[in-house]
């Protein structure tokens, strides 16, 4: 009786493919020399908030042009999803300042630091060259 053979050998073509590909793998395929590589990960900085006007007569947020391409965004308290926004935002009633926030979105889904309400009211009590 004959044993059965239940592996076949392996072809040298291919244990020198699966050698370059590890040989490629391990040393690299000249991308960017890692001791100066950087990742562009960081978030944009946040909006400045003696910047963003507001009137507490209308509870209407006054947004200056956001950067190049970007969308101004806000985040009321208990709503699913933040709302896209022009230049005047009109707040809902009741929206609490310390949780109603105010960022930019990039086209490519990057957004920055958000800012509160309750900060752009306290930058705004704090600059001395803004009219009241």
């Amino acid at each position: 009786m004959t044993a059965l053979r239940t592996t076949r050998p392996a072809h040298p073509r291919r244990r020198t493919g699966v050698l370059v590909l590890g040989l490629l793998a391990a040393g690299g395929c000249g991308g960017p020399d890692p001791a100066n590589y950087r990742p562009t990960m960081t978030r944009p900085e946040p909006p400045p908030a003696d910047r963003i006007g507001y009137d507490d007569r209308t509870r209407t947020l006054a947004l200056p042009d956001p950067p190049a391409g970007a969308r101004w965004m806000v985040r009321v308290s208990g709503e699913a999803r933040p709302r896209p926004s022009g230049p005047d935002f009109r707040l809902p009633e009741g929206s609490p300042p310390d949780r109603t926030f105010v960022y930019y979105r990039r086209p490519g889904g990057e957004t920055s630091g958000a800012v509160t309400v309750a900060d752009i009211l306290a930058a705004r009590d704090t600059h001395a060259s803004l009219p009241r």
